[in-house]
């Protein structure tokens, strides 16, 4: 089962949401099990920021995912070039976009930089997904 988990994030104040919320509950021992009992090793965690933004990842954090998924950083700085609007419509375009460059994936989950997983909860969701075969 190929599962793209989908991050868009830009700016300080939300990379540092994303580092100390998402990253912090998203890597535990749990969840990893569960990417290697579940996911194919295709699925991955592709994060959409800005060129300028791409140190202020916590980079200890992010290669500790590596080890279990693939984690690609990919830069929106082209898009918000094309795109004038405000923050919340931007991303709903930007999702569109995303949805379709994905197109090779079981699943897509969208996660907002300030999402915080308890320690089985990506675990459950997956055994779920694969018990109920709906890839």
């Amino acid at each position: 089962m190929k599962i793209n988990f989908i991050v868009t994030v830009w700016g300080s104040k939300y990379i540092e949401s994303f580092n100390n919320n998402f990253l912090t509950s998203f890597c535990n021992d749990k969840t990893f099990l569960g990417f290697d009992e579940f996911l194919s090793k295709e699925s991955s965690l592709i994060i959409y920021t800005l060129k300028k933004d791409s140190d202020l990842f916590n980079k200890e954090k992010i290669s500790k995912l590596k080890v279990n998924l693939n984690v690609d950083i990919k830069y929106l700085d082209n898009i918000f070039s094309i795109i004038e609007s405000d923050k919340y419509e931007l991303l709903s375009k930007l999702q569109n976009i995303i949805i379709n460059l994905n197109y090779d994936c079981d699943y897509l989950s969208f996660i907002y930089p300030d999402f915080i997983f308890s320690k089985e909860s990506i675990y459950n969701c997956l055994k779920l997904l694969k018990k109920n075969n709906y890839s």
